[in-house]
């Protein structure tokens, strides 16, 4: 009888932990980042945006009622804004502060302006990576919650801001590498018309990689039901950079269990899957997915692209 008592208490306890752990689980689920992105991305309730062109053009257009110098200045810190989020090779950390600082002032001038959040959170992303200079993860969250709040999807220029283009593919990697290469000859050549033959080269390899980011663009803007994904692939990629498998593995099946038909929820299951040395669990996730065929095709173009490119590397790929 008493071995009865032991038995059953046992069983009992293990029924109420067992409880527990899925009740937090349940509730832990909706506190993953990419989840939180997703509901603000699916919300009615947004904000009405401006578009970058938009604010610059208020700033030429102020009267001399306002003081010309500051609206000058300001004009100046734009150029300067531009020039550090365009620029394809690595850039120096005195360049991503000054940049950063000047975005900082733009959001404080006019907390409308959604570029502004996707320029501060770029230059945040490429300075954690290309100097080691981790970010909160609560600067992160905030950021990419202020854009997922924003009303994007009914004017087609803050459609087409809101890429970040991350999924890149081999063409635009290897676009990349040699822009980075001739950037590096550039230095050593001391001859003026061999340095004016690489720069038309370099600029030549821009407007090649630009073209290729219209295309992945075009292609995603023509969708009916339009949303920015990228916004909730952007924590993903973050942790797989930081080698943090088992948070992108949890995040993807509880944005999977949220969102049956998200793609980016299967992408980011299997790349994690994969780099943690679980490849057979990683082949099984495309065979239970419930994905129509469509979806499913593009998932596999997915994966396909992002094959032998360095998940640490794709801060190169964000695009202003």
């Amino acid at each position: 009888m008493t071995q009865r008592k032991l038995v059953l208490s046992l069983a009992a306890l293990i029924f109420i932990s067992t409880g527990v752990y899925l009740f937090n689980y349940e509730r832990h689920k909706e506190d993953f980042l990419p989840i939180k992105i997703k509901k603000a991305l699916v919300s009615k309730n947004k904000k009405k945006a401006k578009s970058w062109p938009t604010y610059i053009e208020t700033l030429k257009n102020l009267t001399s009622d306002s003081n010309p110098l500051v609206e000058s200045n300001s004009l100046e810190s734009i150029k300067s804004i531009e020039k550090t989020l365009k620029n394809k090779t690595t850039p120096k950390k005195a360049e991503l502060d000054q940049a950063i600082k000047a975005i900082e002032e733009v959001i404080s001038k006019d907390p409308l302006v959604y570029s502004s959040y996707k320029a501060k959170l770029i230059m945040l992303l490429t300075r954690e990576e290309v100097h080691k200079e981790e970010v909160p993860d609560d600067t992160i969250e905030e950021l990419l919650d202020i854009m997922a709040g924003f009303d994007i999807s009914s004017e087609e220029a803050l459609r087409k801001e809101s890429f970040l283009i991350a999924r890149t593919n081999n063409k635009l990697n290897e676009l990349e590498k040699d822009i980075i290469q001739l950037s590096l000859d550039l230095e050593k050549i001391e001859s003026p018309e061999e340095s004016e033959r690489v720069e038309v080269a370099i600029l030549t390899k821009l407007l090649e990689m630009q073209e290729s980011e219209n295309l992945l663009e075009d292609k995603l803007l023509s969708q009916d039901n339009f949303q920015n994904e990228d916004l909730v692939d952007i924590p993903l990629y973050r942790s797989l950079a930081k080698k943090d498998y088992q948070e992108v593995i949890d995040s993807s099946q509880a944005l999977i269990e949220r969102y049956p038909n998200s793609i980016s929820g299967y992408f980011f299951l299997i790349k994690a899957l994969e780099l943690n040395g679980q490849n057979e669990e990683a082949s099984e996730v495309i065979k239970q997915s419930e994905l129509d065929t469509e979806d499913l095709r593009e998932l596999e173009l997915r994966l396909r692209r992002s094959q032998n490119i360095n998940p640490n590397e794709y801060w190169k790929h964000l695009r202003f």
